[in-house]
């Protein structure tokens, strides 16, 4: 062990020396910051949101269970057993406190050494005493984070826990890593297909994580080189079998992939509103960014089963906006996430063409009718129409289809921002206003005059609730006459 000036980092945190002061009833006792709180730390010198420390009790009888316990009791927070046979213990830290989680866990044989030499990777294999701020780092993590190296202890380390392939991945991105070890990519493409036995839960944090970080796409892209993507997102495989064509410069797997990686490149170019907007959670550990990325990915899985061809031998994928929408439901059924996520997927997978279809020659009627059904998800869709135009240059798209589909596209999103104040008008009349006027019962037709009025609103035509209410009389009586 050696000193590192990251211990002032951890001085500062009052929670280390609340740890400090239960360690001192406990003499022989040695606490240890390790994994995250001690890489992101070196790196960024920002904690993150989750953080994990390890016991030893030597000649003590201190414990993790008793630890974290006494810990969450002083702190208010909730505690959680994770794992009480192991001993691993979690602490829910109260809302807005950075970090958000506390886990503890007794080191593996008492020893902390043996406890950093079952690790994954050798960035995540290092520790900080809380004791006397000494550094741990036996197998040069602090190095390969320096050098942007992605190391793995060793292979039966790496496919003990499977869902450390995927962390591989995960943890490159979020420590924006430049390279991996041959060895380490050679073992997760061995293994690849263990990822199975992992909890689908598990995998989708990690996933999530990955699709979130700002410039993550060199490490999709390793992913997939590595075949693991497609052992998570199974739905992507048969993209593999379509070819590019006019309009796709790249066949189907690679045009996903390219989506993908567009929208990184797209995102710091929209308005300032919008890129804040867009890193605002979703659901989870997804933010809304991630989720574009993903619906990325998605967005044209049913192509394969819509394939078909012209008299002229042209591919024709009609429907698959549809499929690609439902396919990405089963995803999420798949992968359990919350029905906050599907949604917003199924949104964007189902109408990821409708941008193009719009532009400044557009109506007025049409454009807030556009607004009305992608609501909210609005900034979500027009990046990845956005991407999405930007990944397919084929023979039969000019640089002006581009230019003129960008501007198209870019207007709408600032239309999206002026229009706020009309669309957030309060209503005309309520749904119990509709039925009580004509009469109806709880169901379809209310909502279908609702949202007739709003788009009369949303244009201009509707201004008043009295207004309304003679038009929705006028309306019904001209469709109960027309039906007669």
């Amino acid at each position: 062990m050696h000193p590192t000036p990251l211990a002032s980092l951890f001085d500062a945190l009052a929670l280390t020396r609340i740890i400090g002061s239960l360690l001192e009833q406990h003499p022989g006792a040695q606490a240890y910051w390790v994994g995250g709180a001690v890489r992101d730390s070196l790196r960024t010198g920002q904690l993150p949101e989750d953080i994990d420390l390890v016991l030893t009790r030597g000649t003590s009888t201190l414990s993790a269970k008793w630890l974290s316990r006494q810990l969450a009791d002083y702190l208010n927070a909730s505690w959680v057993v994770l794992d009480d046979s192991w001993g691993i213990y979690r602490i829910v830290m109260p809302a807005l406190c950075h970090p958000q989680t506390v886990d503890i866990a007794d080191a593996l044989h008492d020893d902390i050494e043996q406890d950093l030499a079952r690790r994954d990777l050798t960035v995540n294999a290092m520790a900080l005493s809380v004791n006397d701020a000494s550094f741990l780092d036996p197998y040069n993590g602090a190095g390969d984070l320096q050098s942007g190296t992605i190391r793995m202890l060793s292979e039966s380390n790496l496919v003990e826990d499977p869902l450390r392939l995927l962390r591989v991945f995960r943890i490159a991105a979020t420590i924006e890593a430049h390279q991996y070890d041959s060895q380490t990519l050679e073992t997760v493409r061995r293994h690849a297909q263990n990822l199975h036995f992992s909890a689908v839960e598990r995998q989708h944090v990690e996933l999530f994580k990955l699709l979130n970080a700002p410039a993550g796409f060199r490490h999709l892209q390793a992913m997939a080189d590595s075949g693991l993507l497609d052992v998570i997102l199974p739905e992507l495989t048969p993209c593999r079998t379509i070819p590019g064509n006019t309009h796709h410069h790249l066949p189907l797997f690679e045009h996903s992939l390219e989506v993908a990686r567009q929208c990184e490149v797209i995102l710091p170019t929209l308005p300032a509103q919008t890129q804040a907007t867009l890193t605002e959670p979703l659901g989870g550990s997804l933010t809304r960014f991630g989720a574009v990325k993903l619906s990325g990915l998605l967005h044209d899985v049913g192509k394969p089963d819509t394939m078909a061809f012209k008299d002229d031998g042209r591919p024709t994928f009609y429907g698959h906006e549809a499929l690609s929408a439902k396919l990405s439901d089963s995803v999420c059924a798949r992968l359990k996430t919350s029905s906050v996520i599907m949604q917003r997927l199924h949104v964007l997978c189902r109408w990821h063409l409708y941008p193009c279809a719009l532009g400044p020659q557009s109506s007025q009627k049409a454009i807030m009718k556009f607004f009305r059904r992608i609501s909210d998800a609005t900034p979500d869709l027009i990046l990845l129409a956005l991407a999405d135009r930007f990944a397919t240059k084929g023979t039969a798209i000019s640089a002006e289809d581009l230019a003129t589909s960008e501007a198209h596209h870019r207007w709408l999103l600032k239309a999206y921002y002026e229009t706020q104040t009309i669309r957030e008008q309060p209503r005309l009349l309520t749904g119990n206003d509709i039925m009580s006027i004509l009469n109806l019962k709880p169901g379809r037709k209310v909502g279908e005059w609702l949202a007739r009025i709003e788009e009369a609103q949303h244009v201009g035509d509707l201004t008043t609730p009295d207004e309304a209410r003679r038009w929705l009389l006028t309306a019904a009586h001209k469709l109960n006459t027309s039906n007669a």
